[in-house]
């Protein structure tokens, strides 16, 4: 819809005419056409650009929990064995197979996991981490970054209770995340607010996904 709404009606995709009679796509938290790789689909077509999102996406993935393995003190090959299993396990593959593309932005986790905790010795890297907390959301991964946020928070309450982190720099580095956050995702974070507050989704059968 949104490829339809650009390149037949040269329109920015605020709405959603096929959908339950009309409903909103901007505002919507789960809408994915703010992803910057959704160039792909614009030039080469939904089918072929999926296709190429995909492969892209999944050496991102691969590489980012490398980065994530080497932090940690991980050798060559324990780093590379732990980037195939986190990005080619079959909670990520199955879930793009059946259609559920907002898992595309499972790649981005390590990345913002990454730059976190380098964050701790410099807080210019807490720019690079809310760049891609921001890629989540607007990739339509709504989901994957409340869960992302959880464990950071988890993780940091830990870092505190080990004495590896203070209370005052961990208050730093998550307080600025979520202001850079909030500020680069504010074309989105905003209307998705605004919508989720008056027409909120009432769920009592949760996925498997879910917190």
């Amino acid at each position: 819809v949104p490829v339809s709404t650009i390149l037949d009606y040269h329109q920015f995709p605020l709405w959603n005419p096929y959908h339950c009679g009309g409903s909103p796509l901007l505002a919507h938290p789960q809408s994915s056409f703010l992803s910057p790789t959704v160039l792909f689909s614009l030039i080469f077509g939904v089918v072929k650009g999926v296709k190429l999102e995909i492969m892209l996406m999944s050496v991102i993935g691969l590489y980012g929990a490398y980065l994530v393995s080497r932090f940690f003190g991980a050798g060559l090959i324990p780093s590379i064995i732990a980037s195939f299993v986190f990005m080619f396990n079959s909670m990520f593959s199955l879930s793009i197979t059946e259609g559920m593309l907002n898992f595309l932005t499972v790649p981005y986790i390590p990345w913002v996991f990454y730059f976190y905790l380098k964050s701790f010795s410099d807080l210019r890297f807490c720019l690079l981490s809310g760049v891609f907390s921001t890629l989540i959301f607007l990739g339509g991964g709504v989901q994957v970054l409340i869960i992302t946020f959880t464990f950071l928070a988890i993780y940091s309450v830990f870092s505190i209770v080990s004495r590896k982190s203070s209370i005052i720099r961990t208050g730093k580095v998550i307080g600025l995340l979520l202001l850079i956050t909030l500020s680069l995702g504010a074309i989105k974070v905003i209307p998705s607010l605004e919508f989720t507050n008056q027409y909120p989704r009432i769920v009592e059968d949760y996925s498997g996904y879910s917190l």
